[in-house]
């Protein structure tokens, strides 16, 4: 897939309720420290993340949240992957491995389920499904030379 296909598809996108990116906002700190003990808690975390990179991975999660905030309050695709390609980019030259994002988003998907409520979570799951079903395109295109995308 193109850059341009995959910002058309993330364009497909509903952008989430003022009320539900409130909620989540709201309990970003918390849903950070649990997705921050459910990857730490993992015996294969170094094999997703690389040596010395707990740090590292908890402030991706931070930033994560804070991220996903500003997307869902200004709902931009093209933002969305440029900077899911960025990220990518920069924390796999750090020593993260392509199968720490499946496992992330797939933490966040419980996670989120659980924490957020019914409305909330109808909203903003999607993001988190579409991020994990495009990782493998995102991973493709973010390993090509810049501008050829």
């Amino acid at each position: 897939m193109t850059k341009s296909e995959i910002i058309a598809e993330a364009g497909r996108l509903k952008a989430a309720s003022e009320k539900s990116v409130m909620e989540y906002e709201a309990k970003s700190a918390h849903l950070v420290v649990l997705i921050n003990k459910h990857l730490e808690a993992r015996t294969d975390i170094y094999s997703l993340i690389g040596q010395d990179n707990l740090s590292m991975m908890r402030d991706n999660h931070l930033n994560h949240t804070k991220f996903m905030t500003a997307v869902m309050k200004n709902f931009n695709p093209q933002v969305l992957v440029e900077t899911i390609l960025w990220v990518l980019r920069a924390y796999k030259s750090h020593g993260f491995f392509l199968g720490y994002w499946d496992v992330q988003l797939n933490g966040w998907l419980g996670i989120l389920t659980a924490e957020l409520s019914m409305e909330a979570g109808a909203e903003i799951l999607p993001f988190y499904q579409w991020m994990l079903s495009y990782i493998p395109h995102l991973d493709k295109l973010s390993s090509e030379t810049p501008g050829t995308e």
